[in-house]
């Protein structure tokens, strides 16, 4: 029987940076069963350090499969070779974002599942997440475990051409573009998001006003690149199209709302973030397909599993015609 471990897989890989991000549980296939499990991702562009930490729970082992065992009580320290400190541990497992006040007169808020519960965290401010350089975590529980992982920040932002083809007022083809450098082996991750807007009230002169908002809201997959000898330019067009539904708020024709535009996040990633991410997905496209092999999911984390990964992303916003 082979052992699935309930795994957090962090979907866009940024805790702060992409709207669509949060914690969710995967049933992936994994070796051995009540194993450390340890996710956590660092950028120069995210104000938070997290890493999550708990006890996976394997089929067959008598546990609850649908509860996670989360480790509180270790001592999580992250270092850049020189400087290190100590991870608090926090419980919080939403943002609620304030986004004025609705026609009613009622706060409009918008809760955002981006900061992943009961996780380690430090802030960026303090430890200063920069480009080239190597991150090291060493982690030891009140039982006596340790494990210890590292990682590498990559260098240059890349930008992507964004290209959006009219098929009707509010049907698009998306395409993306961008010049991968040959004399490196680069790994990229690429995520796109609608815009909405609701009403709301300006707190200066009570006038209505339209409020932005970004979707989760995700228009393709299979969206891992990694460098390919020969090939300059990455080109990636998805199946489907983009879908532009909003040119006004209903019920307030006279509120002015910016051009639709999708905003692109092109992430250029460690090996290990590429790697874990892409036997993730193998494994979530594999399940239920009695003549699949089992997928290994990708670890680089010592004396456990999971992934200490790292990335940094650019952002490309292009309006609808």
């Amino acid at each position: 029987m082979k052992n699935t471990i309930k795994f957090i897989f962090f979907i866009l890989g940024s805790l702060f940076l992409l709207p669509s991000c949060g914690n969710f549980l995967e049933d992936v296939d994994v070796k051995g069963d009540d194993q450390i499990a340890v996710v956590g991702y660092i950028s120069p562009n995210d104000s938070l350090v997290q890493i999550a930490l708990f006890r996976a729970i394997g089929i067959g082992s008598g546990k609850d499969e649908n509860s996670v065992d989360y480790i509180q009580n270790a001592i999580v320290r992250i270092s850049d070779g020189q400087n290190s400190y100590v991870m608090n541990y926090g419980t919080n497992p939403y943002a609620i974002e304030d986004l004025g006040t609705s026609v009613g007169g009622n706060p409009i808020t918008s809760i955002r599942f981006d900061k992943p519960q009961f996780t380690y965290q430090i802030e960026n401010a303090i430890l200063n997440i920069s480009e080239g350089k190597t991150y090291f975590i060493e982690i030891e529980t009140d039982k006596g475990e340790k494990l210890s992982a590292n990682c590498t920040v990559p260098v240059g932002k890349v930008f992507p051409t964004v290209v959006l083809t009219k098929f009707n007022e509010q049907e698009y083809s998306y395409k993306a573009e961008w010049e991968d450098d040959l004399s490196t082996t680069n790994y990229y991750r690429l995520e796109a998001y609608q815009t909405s807007f609701t009403v709301g009230y300006d707190s200066n002169t009570g006038e209505p006003i339209a409020i932005f908002k970004q979707t989760g809201t995700t228009y393709f997959y299979d969206n891992y690149f990694k460098t390919q000898e020969g090939r300059q330019t990455i080109n990636y067009k998805p199946e489907g199209r983009v879908y532009f539904y909003e040119s006004s708020i209903p019920n307030f024709p006279n509120v002015p709302t910016p051009k639709p535009y999708v905003t692109t996040y092109l992430m250029k990633t460690d090996e290990n973030y590429y790697r874990y991410h892409k036997s993730v997905e193998k494994a979530y496209n594999n399940e239920g397909n009695p003549f699949g092999e089992p997928i290994i999911i990708h670890s680089n984390i010592e004396n456990g599993i999971g992934c200490f990964g790292a990335y940094i992303s650019s952002e490309t916003i292009t309006e609808r015609e």
